[in-house]
């Protein structure tokens, strides 16, 4: 029984290093891209708009955007006067980004500026993290000041751009995909899983063997046992 249950824990375990090797490669993907994109100028496309007396601007806050890769909505917010509406908007401007059926995921707006890090004023970004290429919704709503606003806008030339596989800039090699990594996790686990359950039923086999042994034994013992005792009493 106990080698019944080393060989069960051994399935585990090899399904443990798969998975633990799909979330690593993952990361380096997230890494080798990042090492590209993360130091490039804040977002040039985006989707404009007039409200009220403010302009806005919305669009990713790293691009290109790509897969694996921590981006963020950003919303900018400009008014031609003086408004502490624009200081303060993180606390009344809401805003969601969306992908193809999925439910609209909701991000945190903060201000990207301070005393210390600079910035500008008005510059607010909700991070996320796009797992699949393609084209993305953005939508935001809420008010600024006493002005109400309610806009969505959706990856096209004239808004902001898709996010990008990254594969496309990855070289030499390329680094399998999530959905790569799946697949070969799921062409794998029915081999490891006969293999373990192969060395299950051999342990169980040999275990069952061990038994008979034992009680074979244990019976000419106490045949012995007992032809030894009658001796004495003779």
């Amino acid at each position: 029984m106990e080698r019944v249950r080393m060989g069960a824990a051994t399935l585990i375990e090899r399904r443990k290093q798969v998975r633990h090797l799909i979330i690593r490669l993952a990361v380096v993907r997230g890494l080798v891209a990042a090492v590209v994109v993360l130091p490039a100028a804040a977002a040039s496309a985006h989707a404009p708009f007039n409200q009220g007396p403010y302009s806005f601007a919305v669009g990713f806050g790293t691009d290109p955007a790509y897969v694996g890769v921590p981006n963020s909505v950003e919303v900018i917010v400009h008014v031609t006067k003086t408004d502490k509406g624009v200081d303060t908007a993180a606390n009344t401007l809401n805003a969601t980004i969306a992908f193809g059926s999925a439910q609209p995921h909701p991000v945190s707006l903060e201000g990207n500026f301070d005393e210390d890090s600079g910035g500008s004023p008005g510059d607010y970004r909700g991070a996320f993290v796009p797992t699949q290429a393609g084209k993305y919704r953005m939508h935001v709503f809420g008010k600024v000041g006493n002005t109400k606003v309610d806009r969505s806008f959706t990856s096209s030339p004239t808004t902001f751009a898709t996010v990008l596989d990254p594969s496309t800039i990855e070289y030499p090699t390329k680094l399998p995909t999530a959905t790569e990594l799946n697949a070969k996790v799921d062409r794998e686990l029915p081999r490891i899983q006969a293999q373990a359950a192969s060395t299950a039923n051999d342990a169980a086999s040999s275990a069952k063997t061990l038994a008979v042994v034992g009680i074979v034994v244990g019976v000419v013992a106490l045949v012995v046992g007992g032809v030894a005792l009658a001796r004495r009493r003779g």
